[in-house]
């Protein structure tokens, strides 16, 4: 985008956000499992959902956040209204100590010199999806994951980030 970006809140960007991070799992999901030759046709939607859902959260914080993770923490209050337990400090409690295991998990598995190869991050997330503890999975599956993920980046670069910053 040329020109100048428009300037938002934490929680202004923070919604449109999540609405992208919905948006692409809510609809990928079920196209992906109905594909006959996906690795995933047999994944348990409501799983791959979330977990996708994760994923993409994961790769605002990774990528795009700031260095206080505010925006990150509006992304998670965004969700826990959305599903109903922003109030309910238990469940959302558990909810956060179950997306922050996986951050862990993706970020011990991302290789900054791997560059787009990201094969262990497409395995970790992948067997997270089929909810299998393969060590090593096929690697066809951790390729499509692994560019699933850089795809995202740019479809998040391209469709928010150019337009959108948050304001000082």
């Amino acid at each position: 985008m040329f020109g100048r970006k428009k300037k938002l809140t934490t929680e202004q960007l923070a919604e449109i956000l999540y609405y992208f991070s919905k948006k692409f799992s809510v609809d990928y999901v079920p196209y992906e499992m109905s594909k006959e030759n996906s690795p995933f046709k047999n994944a348990d939607e409501d799983i791959f959902i979330h977990e996708r859902l994760i994923m993409i959260f994961w790769i605002i914080d990774k990528f795009f956040a700031d260095k206080e993770r505010k925006l990150t923490a509006a992304v998670h209050r965004q969700y826990f209204s959305d599903i109903g337990i922003l109030n309910n400090q238990q469940r959302a409690q558990e909810e956060i100590i179950f997306i922050m295991s996986r951050y862990k998990e993706y970020y011990d598995a991302y290789n900054t010199e791997a560059g787009s190869e990201q094969y262990f991050l497409g395995g970790a997330i992948a067997k997270n999806i089929l909810q299998q503890e393969k060590p090593i999975m096929n690697i066809l599956i951790t390729f499509q994951v692994a560019m699933d993920v850089m795809l995202l980046i740019k479809q998040l670069k391209e469709s928010i980030f150019y337009q959108y910053e948050l304001r000082s």
